[in-house]
């Protein structure tokens, strides 16, 4: 999170600015991962739940966009192809379910 805002405002690494609205969904996603990172560290039943729902909802939104009927209009990584980044993201998400899903991981 520290480093999406320093170049949002500082401009360090010649990343260019992003618009306000991914920048803040990038805050947000960043502050949610946080506090479900430190949820699992304690072994909170919540948090792996709400992880689990929100791997769904990602590799849904991953399906819908391979489908046409979500569009990004602007690319949150600029250095990978979509399509490789998309791969990754739901294989990514898809075994984290499946790891988290065994009773023995509760």
């Amino acid at each position: 999170m520290l480093s999406v805002s320093a170049a949002q405002f500082y401009r360090i690494w010649d990343f260019p600015a992003k618009p306000d609205n991914v920048y803040l969904f990038v805050v947000a996603s960043s502050s949610c991962a946080i506090i479900l990172g430190f949820g699992l560290l304690l072994r909170k039943d919540w948090a792996r739940l709400l992880l689990i729902f929100f791997s769904g909802y990602i590799i849904l939104t991953k399906l819908l966009a391979y489908s046409g009927l979500l569009v990004l209009r602007t690319p949150l990584l600029n250095f990978m192809e979509p399509w490789v980044i998309g791969v990754l993201s739901i294989s990514y998400h898809t075994a984290l379910i499946l790891f988290l899903a065994l009773p023995k991981n509760k």
